[in-house]
């Protein structure tokens, strides 16, 4: 029940791919329309999702540099990934 009270007082949201199995849990918790549901359901591309502010919904498609991608990874081997593929392009260009 505490998670609910936070879903509850969360004034926004960024959905991604979600596992079509959870699909009733979504609807139930956030009430997407069927449009957003698709979206998100039916194996949307890198970075696409919805990004929802109150009442208001918006389709969106972000493009992170690596640099972004190495704050949010937390798979320890694809940050360390990465990380060689940074210092090869940086060895590269200099």
């Amino acid at each position: 029940m505490k998670a609910r009270g936070i879903l509850q007082s969360t004034f926004s949201y960024f959905f991604l791919e979600q596992n079509k199995i959870d699909k009733k849990k979504i609807q139930e918790n956030f009430n997407l329309t069927a449009g957003e549901l698709d979206i998100i359901l039916n194996n949307p591309g890198k970075g696409e999702g919805i990004f929802r502010i109150g009442d208001s919904s918006v389709w969106i498609q972000t493009d992170p540099s690596d640099k972004e991608m190495m704050f949010i990874e937390s798979n320890e081997a694809v940050l360390q990934e990465l990380l060689n593929n940074m210092k090869k392009v940086q060895g590269y260009a200099g």
